[in-house]
């Protein structure tokens, strides 16, 4: 049957308890890197967390008085997540931020977002949300989902999405009542249901304004990374402006908007073997990823790692990356 645990604090001091709410969080997740900012509202602290691990999925259902937390990078070339996030708000009201976009929850609303990119929660007051964690590699292949256009509020109200919530809850509720036969066929249905779900999501026109063109380029690089063709001159087409203007928004970056290019796709690549090699060779990897050569994938690789996407599909298990003090939320 499916890893079940509940944990439950009840009026700690602030800052025992918040330390003890983001632990349990990290033994649940597994290990990851990233410096973590966070602070509690109030003196005290209470919180009653949910884990169901199904198969290759991680669900949480958690309640807490509030507080807010800032994820930051740790290095350009080191990820600090195993996957991206949708988050249904049940109680209360929490503020999302990343890249810029600020996302407000109330009630009924999900969102989808990349855990392995900066991003700040804000809960404003005692709040209940559900969080379904999947791995990377799950969105990898899906051409359809953009996390973009997914970083909005959504409606849980009806159709899919209350179909997709109910049947999580009830997963959860229920989760020591699944036997081991059952539960990759649940996990499978869930996935299922999800891809469909954000599949229609990123379908739908949304109306929000990036900070600055900056956070557009990298919006709709970070989305197109699968396709070969994407280039200076297919970004400025679907931005609607000219290369020299998308040149001119860049300056103040430490590198040009083509190695922006290439190593958010090796980044990515080394997302999925952080993660997990399973199904995956070097070929599969590279045409995946936007590369037309498996040989121009190996040297910048290489170029990015120090290591050849061989050698580093054959490394033992790194033990030099160093923890930062907190954990994750």
């Amino acid at each position: 049957m499916p890893e079940h645990q509940m944990f439950s604090l009840d009026n700690m001091p602030a800052a025992q308890g918040m330390l003890s709410w983001l632990s349990m969080w990290s033994q649940f997740i597994g290990r990851t890197t990233g410096a973590l900012e966070w602070t509690a509202e109030g003196d005290n602290f209470h919180g009653n967390m949910d884990y169901v691990e199904l198969s290759h999925l991680k669900i949480f259902r958690a309640s807490s008085s509030p507080y807010s937390l800032r994820r930051v990078s740790c290095s350009p070339s080191v990820s600090f997540s195993r996957g991206f996030k949708v988050m249904l708000q049940v109680r209360g009201s929490t503020t999302i931020i990343q890249n810029g976009i600020s996302v407000d929850l109330e009630p009924g609303d999900w969102l989808a977002y990349d855990a392995g990119s900066p991003y700040e929660v804000i809960n404003n007051s005692d709040f209940e949300q559900i969080t379904l964690m999947v791995p990377r590699d799950s969105m990898s292949v899906r051409r359809d989902v953009k996390l973009s256009q997914l970083f909005s509020s959504h409606s849980s109200a009806h159709g899919l999405g209350k179909v997709f919530w109910d049947f999580l809850k009830s997963v959860i509720k229920e989760g020591d009542g699944i036997n081991i036969e059952c539960e990759r066929s649940i996990a499978s249905a869930v996935e299922c249901m999800l891809m469909q779900l954000l599949s229609n999501a990123s379908a739908q026109k949304k109306t929000f304004v990036p900070v600055n063109i900056k956070d557009a380029i990298k919006g709709y690089i970070n989305d197109n990374l699968h396709d070969p063709g994407l280039s200076l001159e297919t970004v400025a087409q679907a931005l609607k402006t000219t290369k020299r203007s998308l040149h001119r928004a860049y300056v103040s970056e430490s590198e040009s908007i083509s190695d922006y290019i290439w190593r958010m796709r090796i980044e990515r690549c080394q997302q999925i073997l952080d993660q997990t090699t399973a199904g995956w060779s070097v070929t599969s990897l590279a045409f995946a990823h936007g590369f037309k050569e498996v040989a121009h994938f190996s040297r910048r690789f290489k170029q990015y790692t120090g290591l050849s996407p061989r050698n580093y599909l054959d490394r033992g298990k790194d033990n030099s990356i160093v923890a930062y003090d907190n954990h994750v939320h």
